[in-house]
């Protein structure tokens, strides 16, 4: 439990200070239209609406601003610099779960909220500015679950989802005209997406940025380290049998895998994953036909209404991500940006089989991969980071 690698990465990029982040507020220009100030209370509902939001490996890449009227949201990109958000593709759509969440809250306080996504081009940490408006305002019943939600990593029971769900998803991204949810049942197909999911995991860790990325910045080996830390993934929510969990400890020793790796083996770092997938229920994916920061804020969205409506009808969903975002940083990369050359080669070829699977056009561009099903609750929860961690009240400081 003891192990560390003494191997270190460097990162160089630079969260905004709060006098940076209220000078840069204050170069949005108002917006046109009449915008009210919402109360105290409203305030806080709305932050803790968007605290729920999911994000890769539990990071919450987010510090929100306010000013007494609008709602700033910036890039803390100190907890998100990493080799598996390339060009912040994941943090993007993590935005994207947390301004679905802020409009639902606010639909449910009866506020419509006026969205500025990129307001300021010389400030790319700034990613959107936020006005409200009291309004007669259609709630969705999806805001009943935003603290609901939560990631399973449980095994599924194989049950097939019924017509009337897989319509349920695909009605909650209705209105997203730019993007696609593609959704796999067929058990052949699920078989084969797990082992693409389980190889690409395996592959992750054979890259020595990415292994140090999940032993030693994502993973909380400890009780005490996730309650200190609140956030990263606490060990105990990946639900390992004791197998795997000695299997997983041994793992964290890079020198272990590297020898893995040379060996041609590690089919027991694919099974974890591969494992899950195949007791799923159904396998989708989100598809957006460009790949820039707008349309992966709106892939976030998307994905977090699916979410919700999975957990409306009891259904467990995970997603599972390296795939995607290997195969981002394979073809828009430069000379695949720091994976070696068996490794792009193994992942170009799992990118055909995958390409085949969902029947993606040449210029789709596949960003969120998750499974459904059906399965126990999981026996942890993801901890949060308190509200004066991440959101910055002008009038209070």
């Amino acid at each position: 439990d003891q192990v560390k690698t003494n191997v270190t990465f460097e990162y160089t990029k630079r969260s905004l200070s709060p006098d940076e982040m209220a000078a840069a507020a204050s170069r949005v220009p108002p917006v046109a239209e009449h915008v009210d100030t919402i109360t105290e209370s409203e305030v806080r509902e709305l932050i803790s609406a968007v605290a729920a939001a999911p994000s890769p490996g539990n990071n919450q890449p987010w510090k929100w601003y306010y000013d007494g009227t609008r709602f700033y949201l910036f890039h803390d990109i100190q907890r998100s610099e990493s080799f598996g958000d390339f060009q912040n593709m994941a943090s993007y759509m993590t935005f994207g779960t947390a301004i679905e969440n802020l409009n639902l809250k606010a639909k449910d306080l009866g506020i419509k909220v006026i969205e500025n996504l990129f307001p300021l081009e010389d400030e790319p940490m700034l990613i959107g500015a936020f006005s409200f408006v009291y309004a007669d305002i259609e709630k969705d019943e999806l805001s009943h679950f935003l603290t609901i939600r939560c990631t399973n990593r449980r095994k599924g029971n194989g049950n097939r989802l019924t017509g009337n769900i897989l319509d349920d998803f695909r009605d909650a991204v209705r209105d997203f005209d730019r993007l696609k949810l593609k959704i796999v049942v067929e058990d052949k197909q699920v078989q084969r997406l797990a082992s693409i999911a389980g190889e690409a995991e395996k592959l992750r860790l054979f890259i020595p940025q990415g292994h140090y990325e999940l032993f030693e910045k994502e993973l909380r080996w400890t009780e005490r380290e996730a309650l200190e830390t609140k956030d990263g993934l606490d060990i105990q929510t990946l639900e390992l049998s004791p197998k795997d969990a000695i299997g997983f400890r041994v793992a964290r020793d890079p020198m272990a895998v590297k020898l893995v790796a040379e060996w041609g083996l590690g089919r027991a770092l694919e099974n974890m994953t591969a494992d899950l997938m195949k007791t799923a229920s159904a396998i989708g994916l989100v598809v957006i036909p460009a790949f820039d920061r707008t349309a992966l804020i709106e892939a976030g969205k998307a994905v977090e209404r699916i979410w919700l409506s999975a957990t409306r009808n009891k259904v467990s969903m995970q997603p599972v991500l390296a795939s995607v975002l290997h195969f981002a940083r394979l073809m828009h990369g430069k000379d695949g940006t720091g994976m070696p050359g068996w490794i792009q080669n193994r992942f170009r070829e799992l990118k055909g089989e995958f390409d085949s699977i969902f029947d993606n056009g040449s210029t789709e561009e596949s960003v969120f991969l998750f499974r459904l099903f059906y399965g126990n609750d999981p026996q942890v929860k993801s901890l949060r980071l308190d509200a004066d961690q991440f959101f910055i009240h002008q009038n209070n400081n």
